[in-house]
C-alpha cells in the first residue's frame, strides 16, 4: 500500500477527507472519509484509499510507461532504416537523416498543441503530466538516436571496394577548387583560406568522404579555446592553430568572438555543402547549425544615423571623407563598393545621370543607381576624389578612418559606422515610401523572377531608360539630410 495522504477538513462541509492525486489523470481531488470525527477518520483511511486507488487504476507505472515508449521507438527506427534502400548509400544516407528531422519536427508539434493521441492510443489511462512526460522521452529518444549519427555514417562512408575505383580529393584541394570559382572580393577569399588553414591545422587534410561529427566536434572544441587575432599576438605568434588554442587556455587570453566562431562553421559549412555537390558520398558535418554560438542579426550589429547625427556629420566633414560619406547617404553602397568606383562609373552626362555600382556580395548586387539630385547640386562628376588613400586594403583603411572621424566629431557610439549609412538609407527609403522593387535593387539585394532579369548585367540594367527613370523618380523622394 502506498504512503496514505493526509486527513485535512474542508470547509462547507463537516466531514473530513483526503486530498489525493487521481493516478489515472494526474489531476487532484478529494475523497471523502465521511464522518467528522478524526478516530474515526484515521480507522477508515486505509481502506476509502484503496478503494479510491481501485476506482482510478494507472495503466502502469510512469518508469514502466517512459522504458515501453522508449523500446517502441527505438524499434519502429529500426523498421524505417530497414525500409530503404543501400544501392546508394548517399541517397539513404540522406533520407534516413529526413526521416529523423521529421519525426523530431512532429513530436515537437505535439508537444506545442498538446496533442496526446499517440501516447494514450498505446497508453489509454495515461494523465496530461505523464503524457508530457512521454512527449520529452519521446524528443530525447529521437535525439540520442540522432547525436550518434551511426547508421548514417556507416552508410556515408565509403567501403573498401568502393575506394578501389574512387579516391575522392582532399578537403584542401576542394576547398582550392571552391574558392577559385566562387569569385569572392580578396577580403572574403582570405577569411575562408582561414578558415580551412585552421581545419586542416586541428584534424588534418584527408580526403573530402572521410570526415565526420567527430572531426567537426574535435575543430568545435579547440575553435573555443582559440584567442583572437593569434597570429599577432606575441604568445601565440608562430604557432599552429591548436597550439595558439592551448597556449591561450592555459594563460587565459581573451578568446574569439561567438560571432567569429560562427563565421569559421559557416565558411567551412560552404566548402563542404561544395564537396557534396560536386563529389560522390561527401558529408557536410557543418551542415547543422544547432549548438553553435547564435549570430547577432544585422539589426543588432548596426544602427542608423538618426537625423540629429547626419545632420552633424555632413557639416563636419572634412575632405577626405566628403564624397565618400555623401555616396554612402545618397545610394546605400557598401564601403567596399564605393572604393571600387572608377570615374567612367560615375555617368552625369546621360539622360538619367547614374552611378555603376560593382556589388561585392552576388553577381545580382552589380546594378546601376540613379543620382540623387542632391549629389548634382554638390556638383558630382566623374573625377571626384572619392577615395584618398593607398594602403593595400583600402576599404578596412577607410573605415578606420571613418570611425576616427566619427570620434572626432562626438558620434562615435556602439553600433555606429560607416556601414550604418546604408542602414540610414533604407530608414529614408521607407520613410519617404519608395517602391520596395526599386530599393532592393538599389540596395544590391536579389529578387527573384522578372524583377532580376538582368542579373549580374548592370551595363544592359544601365541602358534600360525606363527602368532608370523609375528608379530616378523613387530615389528623388529622399530627404537626405535635414
Amino acid at each position: 500500500m502506498p504512503k496514505l495522504p493526509a486527513i485535512i477538513p474542508r470547509s462547507g462541509t463537516k466531514n473530513l477527507y483526503m486530498r489525493v492525486r487521481r493516478p489515472d489523470t494526474g489531476k487532484p481531488a478529494w475523497c471523502s472519509l465521511g464522518t467528522p470525527d478524526r478516530a474515526e477518520a484515521e480507522r477508515r483511511r486505509p481502506k476509502r484509499y484503496a478503494q479510491f486507488l481501485e476506482k482510478h487504476p494507472s495503466c502502469a507505472t510512469p518508469p514502466d510507461r517512459l522504458a515501453q515508449l522508449r523500446d517502441m521507438i527505438i524499434e519502429g527506427d529500426r523498421q524505417i532504416r530497414s525500409q530503404i534502400s543501400l544501392d546508394d548509400r548517399r541517397k539513404a544516407a540522406e533520407a534516413i537523416r529526413t526521416s529523423m528531422a521529421v519525426r523530431v519536427q512532429s513530436v515537437q508539434e505535439m508537444a506545442l498543441t498538446r496533442d496526446f493521441s499517440f501516447y494514450r492510443m498505446h497508453f489509454p489511462n495515461a494523465s496530461e503530466d505523464e503524457c508530457l512526460a512521454m512527449i520529452r522521452c519521446h524528443w530525447q529518444t529521437l535525439k540520442d538516436i540522432q547525436s550518434t549519427d551511426e547508421a548514417i555514417l556507416d552508410i556515408a562512408a565509403p567501403t573498401s571496394a568502393d575506394s578501389e575505383d574512387y579516391d575522392a580529393p582532399k578537403f584542401s584541394t576542394v576547398a582550392d577548387a571552391f574558392l577559385s570559382e566562387a569569385r569572392f572580393t580578396d577580403k572574403d577569399t582570405k577569411q575562408r583560406a582561414a578558415a580551412v588553414r585552421d581545419f586542416v591545422s586541428v584534424v588534418g587534410d584527408r580526403p573530402i568522404d572521410s570526415y565526420t561529427k567527430e572531426d567537426m566536434r574535435a575543430f568545435k572544441k579547440v575553435l573555443l579555446d582559440s584567442p583572437a587575432k593569434w597570429q599577432t599576438l606575441k604568445a601565440t605568434r608562430g604557432k599552429t592553430f591548436k597550439e595558439a588554442a592551448r597556449i591561450a587556455r592555459d594563460v587565459g587570453l581573451p578568446t574569439l568572438s561567438a560571432a567569429s566562431i560562427r563565421d569559421k562553421r559557416y565558411q567551412l559549412q560552404k566548402v563542404f555543402e561544395y564537396g557534396v555537390a560536386n563529389y560522390d558520398n561527401v558529408y557536410n558535418i557543418f551542415a547543422d547549425e544547432r549548438g553553435w554560438a547564435k549570430r547577432k542579426t544585422a539589426a543588432n550589429q548596426r544602427s542608423a544615423f538618426n537625423d540629429d547625427e547626419l545632420s552633424a556629420l555632413v557639416s563636419g566633414l572634412d575632405e577626405k571623407h566628403f564624397w565618400l560619406t555623401w555616396l554612402g547617404i545618397a545610394t546605400g553602397a557598401r564601403l567596399e563598393e564605393i572604393t571600387r568606383l572608377k570615374p567612367e562609373d560615375i555617368r552625369v552626362n546621360t539622360e538619367v545621370p547614374h552611378i555603376l555600382i560593382k556589388g561585392t556580395k552576388t553577381d545580382s548586387s552589380h546594378r546601376a543607381v540613379p543620382i540623387h539630385p542632391r549629389l548634382v547640386e554638390l556638383g558630382l562628376h566623374p573625377k571626384v576624389p572619392i577615395v584618398r588613400s593607398k594602403a593595400r586594403d583600402v576599404a578596412d583603411a577607410t573605415s578606420k578612418s571613418f570611425g576616427r572621424l566619427l570620434k572626432r566629431l562626438g558620434l562615435k557610439r556602439p553600433g555606429l559606422s560607416f556601414h550604418s549609412l546604408r542602414h540610414t538609407f533604407v530608414v529614408k527609403c521607407r520613410q519617404a515610401s519608395v517602391d520596395h522593387e526599386a530599393r532592393e535593387r538599389i540596395l544590391g539585394h536579389t529578387l527573384d523572377g522578372m524583377n532580376a532579369q538582368y542579373g549580374d548585367d548592370y551595363a544592359s540594367e544601365a541602358i534600360d531608360k525606363k527602368l532608370l527613370e523609375v528608379r530616378a523618380t523613387e530615389i528623388a523622394k529622399l530627404h537626405l539630410v535635414l
